[in-house]
């Protein structure tokens, strides 16, 4: 036959600390709360190393996480817009760009990465803005002047481009009413008249 055995109910016990310890305990209390912390947080440099390294779904993560302790750091949201970018996910990258580039004006960077995402998207005009801003806020930023280079040369091909097609269309339509002219006068049509022309 199996016993039970019945357990009595403990009452709760306090230590009690000497009080010649009692601020070293407290200081060491606080030590370690700051340490977990310290452990927890996201620096810089660890993000940059990831950067390095190319390993944007970490940097994702890790400012994800440093941003909730961190909201208002531009450098991590910067660094987050980036990962999104290299994920694929270019619509929130703009979106961060453009929130950085409100709340942080003065950071040509934002506006420079805003830039190509959206010269990526074809918007020549908005492109030309973002990097017109990024040098006016560090006028030796070479990427940006680049970027500023190569998006004029493309504003520039565009114009070119439209200038020939109405170059095109006004001698088209000057050949046509010069011909409609000679023609009226010979008593043939156009139509006739281009026949015979070949």
């Amino acid at each position: 036959m199996k016993r039970s055995i019945a357990m009595k109910p403990r009452s709760a016990h306090f230590v009690t600390v000497p009080r010649s310890i009692a601020p070293w305990l407290a200081a060491f209390c606080l030590a370690c709360c700051w340490a977990v912390s310290q452990a927890q947080t996201v620096r810089h440099s660890d993000v940059e190393r990831e950067l390095r390294q190319a390993r944007y779904e970490q940097v994702f993560t890790m400012t994800q996480r440093a941003l909730v302790d961190r909201p208002g750091d531009p450098q991590m949201r910067f660094w987050h817009a980036l990962a999104l970018d290299k994920l694929g996910q270019t619509a929130l990258a703009q979106s961060e760009y453009l929130a950085l580039t409100q709340d942080h004006p003065e950071l040509p960077e934002p506006h420079n990465n805003l830039g190509v995402l959206l010269l990526r998207q074809g918007e020549l005009d908005a492109a030309q803005a973002a990097f017109q801003q990024a040098v006016r806020m560090n006028a030796s930023y070479v990427q940006a002047l680049e970027n500023l280079a190569d998006v004029l040369l493309l504003q520039a091909r565009r114009l070119y481009v439209k200038a020939s097609e109405l170059t095109q269309e006004r001698t088209l339509l000057k050949d046509r009413k010069s011909t409609r002219l000679n023609s009226s006068h010979l008593g043939i049509s156009y139509a006739d008249f281009c026949l015979k022309k070949k």
